[in-house]
């Protein structure tokens, strides 16, 4: 692997304990690795390559821990543009239900370098629509992953069931074919064992891992969620479920004589090795409990707005003790995969008022807290000590950020507020994976980024065609 010399930096966020600034700052990376960290002048090290980033600000990679990647070939759909959570789905699962194997390596590589260009550098990816044979979609899946050169971790999940009343909606329409999104449990859990036989990598480190979950809690069958947490204890995995529960899902178990809660606790979801999406509805009871098992939060902000959900209650989440990591979630539901824009969003969407229960400024978050909860918040949600901090040892895992931009003009006082409050360019100048530079000036090194751009595309079109051919819907319609 290079050896790789960073120089200059005009701050350097550690995120180490004790959440360090180190300014004039340099960064020496040996075998893929954190060799050293320090103020200027660097040590006399034979380097292969030198990069001065003067003018930049630098910040541990950026951890994603919930994304959709097979979305990006549905984004910006006319006929759900304006759609609240079930018309989405209505207008979205007759076109993911034409997935195949080819379609899911385009996403990846596309996708996996539109996040390397923002500064993420892990991405976990909620893969619950999966409709494969033996292994060969999470095969190309990962081919694209590797190809763009992101740290990886699988989210191998099934969908037992969809939402409310959408199968009736759907099934004049879809006919069998609406049976492809759905998951057997006799089918999938060998499905789950064999994608963690091949691919689940536990030592320091890894490239790949693998977590499971199903995309939402299925409180009519226990069973179903015991035998997935049953499984990531047996093999040292994570678990990740939506985890959102509405008024009639709090009924159900009501009428049983439980709670959502108390339902996840019995069904061994509540431990440290598990981390929810969303979660903007969730009562006190319900925090402390998340807070209480060590169990962590993806806040998503861009799917908050881009679907009509309530704001998230951050300071709330905190203050019941829950590690809270971002997550950019999936390119139909938000529309867009960078990171950096994430962490801009995230740090002013829980201060809107307006709400009985707005956050008050005390509980606002600060740009320290925001890139904590990118960075070391985002690796303690994935189980991850080795990387989200930048010191000896841990993960050459690297990005930085321009700070001489006109947006940024006046903001000389606090680099990182500069970039999350005032800064607009998407982008980061470079990112770093492993100890090899993936990503410079917002541009992919070692992808054709046309090509990515090309055969995604492609593979969208066929699937949109497929899906108005056997449906009828015309999914360019705004309504």
């Amino acid at each position: 692997m290079p050896r790789l010399l960073l120089r200059h930096a005009d701050a350097i966020y550690v995120c180490d304990d004790a959440r360090r600034v180190i300014r004039d700052g340099y960064i020496f990376v040996e075998d893929g690795r954190i060799a050293a960290v320090g103020a200027e002048p660097a040590p006399a090290v034979a380097a292969d390559e030198e990069i001065s980033l003067a003018g930049s600000l630098v910040t541990p990679g950026f951890v994603n821990i919930h994304h959709h990647l097979y979305q990006t070939l549905t984004r910006a759909v006319p006929l759900a543009n304006r759609a609240s959570i079930l018309d989405w789905l209505y207008a979205m699962y007759p076109v993911w239900a034409e997935i195949d194997a080819d379609a899911y390596y385009w996403a990846a590589l596309a996708n996996s370098s539109e996040l390397l260009a923002s500064g993420c550098t892990t991405n976990a990816d909620f893969a619950y629509l999966m409709p494969e044979h033996n292994g060969e979609m999470a095969a190309e899946e990962l081919r694209g992953v590797r190809e763009a050169g992101i740290r990886f971790v699988l989210v191998r999940g099934g969908m037992p069931t969809v939402e409310a009343d959408l199968e009736s909606r759907l099934r004049p329409l879809m006919g069998a074919q609406l049976d492809r999104l759905l998951d057997r449990e006799d089918e999938l859990f060998p499905k789950l064992e064999s994608t963690i036989r091949r691919h689940h990598d536990t030592s320091a480190g890894a490239m790949v891992q693998v977590a499971i979950g199903p995309t939402s809690v299925t409180y009519v069958r226990p069973q179903f969620m015991r035998r997935f947490s049953d499984l990531a204890r047996e093999h040292a995995c994570g678990l990740h479920v939506h985890f959102d529960p509405r008024p009639d899902e709090h009924e159900t178990m009501r009428a049983r004589g439980g709670k959502p809660i108390g339902f996840l606790r019995e069904s061994g979801w509540l431990w440290e090795r598990t981390w929810f999406a969303h979660s903007t509805l969730l009562n006190d009871d319900e925090m402390r409990a998340i807070g209480d098992a060590g169990a962590s939060i993806a806040h998503c902000p861009h799917c908050i707005i881009r679907l009509g959900k309530k704001a998230a209650r951050l300071g709330h989440w905190r203050a019941h003790g829950i590690n809270v990591g971002i997550g950019v979630d999936g390119p139909a539901s938000s529309d867009t995969s960078n990171m950096l824009n994430e962490l801009r969003l995230a740090m002013m969407l829980h201060r809107v008022g307006g709400y009985e229960d707005s956050e008050p400024a005390g509980q606002w978050l600060t740009p320290e807290d925001v890139l904590w909860m990118a960075t070391r918040g985002g690796a303690r949600a994935l189980g991850r000590d080795d990387i989200g901090q930048l010191a000896p040892g841990k993960a050459a895992d690297i990005a930085a950020f321009p700070l001489r931009r006109l947006s940024m003009a006046g903001a000389v006082l606090d680099p990182l507020a500069a970039l999350l409050m005032a800064g607009a360019d998407p982008y980061a100048s470079l990112t770093v994976v492993n100890g090899r530079v993936r990503a410079r000036d917002g541009h992919m090194v070692d992808v054709d980024e046309m090509r990515a751009f090309d055969g995604c595309n492609s593979a969208a079109r066929r699937l949109f065609d497929a899906a108005r051919r056997r449906t009828g819907m015309d999914f360019s319609k705004h309504v």
